[in-house]
């Protein structure tokens, strides 16, 4: 009983994957509708943990259930993009802020290893590079629980970032290796946090 609820576990965090990196790439775009049957013939996969994606994608407001039509992929607006940055500024900025300290050389390095690879200049090795960057910075400061938000929060701009540039995927946008992330980090390195601060709110109002 126990194997049978973990695979069916597994089944639906495939599809809930699955369902998710396609409105990332604009598979579905925003307003689409998908429904259970469509999913199931896509992804070879049984009603239960199709439904049970649907659900949770539901529930984390990425798609919105209209009864005896299916599930439409919701459209996120302006506000709700910068309500996503206000909220980063306050936790990233606010931690950075209180636990300066807690910035090791190590994070430094492994920051240093997060910035954008030149041959890299795709949209969405741009984005990937960029969420990692600030999960590894939050992730110095040990709070789980603080790490899990911004997780959530950058779920929710991930989605808002490809609804802006679905149609630029794989095309050449960022012809220059971006420089925030190394003056970021410079300024760490030199102790300068008032700098480091604005240029890391700087970092989080741009999408």
């Amino acid at each position: 009983m126990g194997k049978e609820k973990s695979k069916k576990e597994t089944l639906k965090q495939q599809i809930y994957t699955a369902v998710m990196t396609d409105i990332i790439h604009g598979k579905f775009q925003p307003k689409d509708i998908i429904n259970e049957k469509g999913l199931m013939e896509i992804y070879g996969a049984s009603r239960a943990p199709v439904r049970e994606a649907l659900i949770a994608l539901c529930n984390e407001h990425v798609l919105e259930s209209i009864p005896c039509y299916g599930y439409q992929v919701k459209e996120l607006s302006d506000k709700d993009v910068v309500d996503i940055q206000r909220f980063r500024i306050a936790l990233e900025v606010g931690f950075m802020t209180r636990y300066w300290n807690m910035i090791t050389p190590e994070v430094l390095d492994d920051l240093e290893e997060l910035r954008d690879k030149p041959e890299e200049c795709d949209v969405f090795f741009h984005w990937d590079h960029n969420v990692r960057f600030h999960i590894r910075l939050m992730e110095c400061y040990d709070d789980p629980y603080a790490l899990q938000q911004l997780r959530a929060a950058l779920s929710v701009e991930t989605r808002a970032f490809a609804q802006k540039r679905w149609e630029l995927w794989h095309k050449p946008l960022f012809s220059e290796r971006p420089l925030i992330h190394e003056e970021i980090i410079d300024a760490i390195r030199c102790d300068r946090k008032v700098l480091a601060c604005k240029l890391l709110e700087a970092d989080i109002r741009t999408i």
